[in-house]
């Protein structure tokens, strides 16, 4: 069976993306709070989002063998 390399990578691509724009939009919201003095909400949003860059990395390990086997399933049908 084979898997195509394509799907793998547009998969792998895809997640990453993602996870960058939730970097982004949590780097926007400590400067929003920096900035504009916003009190204890948007602290916790901003520890949300420091949270999720922080497991991006460990997430990204994770999500290629997920994608591959993604494209075997996809090979399939």
């Amino acid at each position: 069976m084979q898997v195509s390399q394509t799907t793998v990578n547009i998969c792998f691509v895809t997640v990453v993306k993602i996870l960058k724009i939730l970097s982004s939009i949590g780097y926007l919201f400590q400067l929003v709070t920096k900035y504009a003095g916003i009190a204890i909400i948007s602290l916790d949003i901003v520890l949300f989002f420091s949270i999720c860059k922080q497991r991006a990395n460990e997430v990204a390990s994770h999500l290629y063998p997920v994608c591959t086997r993604f494209a075997r399933l996809q090979s399939r049908s």
